[in-house]
């Protein structure tokens, strides 16, 4: 086998956790969430 060379890249590192972003796209998915099943429970008793 041939060997590479060249310098080898660094690892990933992972970004700053911002806990209010990540509060608020939970809120949104949940509002969405409730949303689409609500909406789903009208048009099953509509049909």
């Amino acid at each position: 086998m041939a060997k590479k060379k060249g310098k080898r890249e660094e690892g990933f590192t992972f970004p700053e956790f911002d806990s209010e972003e990540y509060r608020t796209k939970e809120v949104r998915d949940s509002k969405v969430t409730v949303f689409a099943v609500f909406y789903a429970i009208v048009i099953a008793i509509i049909c």
